[in-house]
């Protein structure tokens, strides 16, 4: 989209008009139970975790050591998982 596509005066409009297009019926018993289920994240492996992010995977490159050194250096302790 180019930038004179949208004005300010457009964006103010659609920003009002979304505002106002929800539901305006607050007595409604399908309104809450229409919505679709909630989905949780993908919850990764500690083992998979560890490969990637661990201490070993670390010192394996050197952009890896120097991330180590720089949180000794700042203080942290690196420990192993």
């Amino acid at each position: 989209m180019s930038p004179t596509m949208w004005s300010s005066s457009s964006r103010a409009a659609w920003y009002a008009t979304s505002l106002t297009s929800g539901p305006t019926c607050t007595n409604d018993p399908l309104r809450y139970h229409s919505r679709p289920a909630m989905h949780y994240p993908h919850k990764v492996s500690r083992r998979k975790k560890v490969r990637a992010v661990g201490f070993r995977a670390r010192m394996k490159t050197s952009k890896g050591r120097k991330i180590v050194n720089r949180q000794r250096r700042v203080g942290r302790t690196v420990g192993v998982r």
